[in-house]
């Protein structure tokens, strides 16, 4: 008798992977650890235990992201998460500031303003899709803003994003697409940055906040080029909204899922941060980033030649019990300060996500409105879930909740 094929292991479009990804992670740590995927094109690997996504993601001499840290390959794409060594160094550095504590807690005011002002416009309603209303619009207008966009311009930035993301994925037409969303960010933010500029050379200087700093790092310090302040823009439009409108959605979600945690994290405001750190470690708004291997590597036992995509699967890694005690398990009663420092939820080493303080802030605050704003919260429909593999979060989530008398 003819032996069955054996089923792939990770099939990252399908469904029900995107819904509960743990126990495919599960299978892949115990049989799979790295893995050659060849049921997508190009084909890759895909690296699931946690020693072996930590040793990836230190190795920065062998794994590299100057090739982009999706599928295809995108050489000499030039900045921050899509380039390394001292140019990673240099452009990391000129935009740090507006990252450390005292600028979070300078921005902290506003991010709190834009909260109150969503949530006082949807929980009245008393039902409607909460990333549309909620989970969408406050990181994008917290981007937005620090880059000096228009409030205006964030459901079309919005649009550009998800086709860059989707392009991730490696298939043609959303390739195709994603290039073309490029040029678009590209021509809009040229139109900015070259608006700052003039103003600086008038004499009114080029504003402060992200974008002004950026073109302050072009102008007057010489550390930036034209180039790379608008592709850094790029970037942090993109990884600045949709990641955090992922966490946002799936904090939502697993407070669906458990009726028990909205009133604890009530009676216990300074489990919230808890909360946070939970839904990114076992959640996982990013599943895992590819890495381009340049020479000839062994991996567990792979041998991995040279110019091959790997996908470092952070959120596998965050699933292994090497990493976290009963690490399948959704806990209030971890210690906050070991969550932030082992989660690789923001990456690990070099590449660490340097907006992750902004994140958290918008986290926290919106969470805080979530239990005041829209008890007893439930589900009222099917969710959709976003579709680039290297992201999990809902593309619509609708709910229905008790009015405020």
């Amino acid at each position: 008798m003819t032996a069955e094929p054996e089923a792939e292991p990770y099939d990252p479009h399908a469904l029900a992977h995107r819904r509960d990804p743990g126990a495919a992670f599960a299978r892949l740590r115990e049989h799979h650890p790295v893995h050659h995927v060849r049921s997508v094109d190009p084909n890759f690997y895909v690296v699931s235990r946690s020693q072996d996504v930590e040793a990836l993601a230190r190795d920065v001499d062998t794994w590299r992201n100057g090739h982009g840290v999706g599928l295809t390959h995108t050489p000499d794409s030039g900045v921050m998460n899509t380039t390394d060594g001292p140019a990673h160094d240099r452009q990391r550095a000129a935009i740090l500031r507006d990252f450390m504590p005292a600028a979070v807690k300078a921005l902290r005011p506003r991010v709190q303003a834009i909260v109150d002002e969503l949530f006082a416009a949807f929980a009245p309603r008393g039902r409607g899709d909460f990333v549309e209303a909620v989970a969408f619009p406050l990181p994008a207008m917290v981007i937005a803003e620090m880059l000096g966009a228009r409030a205006t311009d964030r459901d079309w930035i919005k649009t550009l994003s998800d086709e860059v993301l989707r392009g991730m994925n490696g298939d043609p037409p959303s390739v195709a697409a994603a290039a073309r969303a490029q040029e678009e960010l590209k021509a809009y933010l040229f139109t900015r940055i070259d608006e700052r500029a003039a103003a600086h050379a008038a004499g009114a200087g080029a504003g402060d906040d992200l974008l002004g700093h950026m073109v302050e790092a072009w102008k007057v310090d010489g550390v930036l080029s034209r180039d790379e302040v608008c592709a850094l823009g790029r970037v942090l439009l993109v990884a600045g909204h949709e990641t955090t409108t992922s966490l946002i959605g799936l904090m939502m979600g697993r407070l669906l899922s458990d009726p028990t945690l909205a009133p604890r994290l009530r009676d216990r405001p300074e489990l919230q941060p808890v909360f946070v750190e939970e839904v990114l470690r076992l959640d996982a708004p990013v599943q895992g980033l590819f890495r381009t291997s340049v020479r000839d590597a062994v991996v567990g036992g792979v041998a991995i030649p040279a110019g091959s995509k790997a996908q470092l699967l952070f959120a596998s890694a965050n699933q292994d019990p090497e990493r976290f005690a009963e690490a399948e398990r959704f806990s209030l009663d971890r210690n906050l300060r070991a969550l932030r420092q082992q989660s690789a939820a923001f990456g690990i080493g070099l590449h660490f996500c340097i907006g992750a303080p902004i994140a958290r802030l918008e986290a926290e605050l919106a969470l805080e409105r979530m239990l005041s704003d829209l008890p007893e919260a439930e589900p009222d429909g099917e969710p959709e879930w976003v579709k680039p593999f290297v992201l999990r979060g809902y593309q619509s989530l609708p709910i229905r909740w008790r009015t405020q008398a």
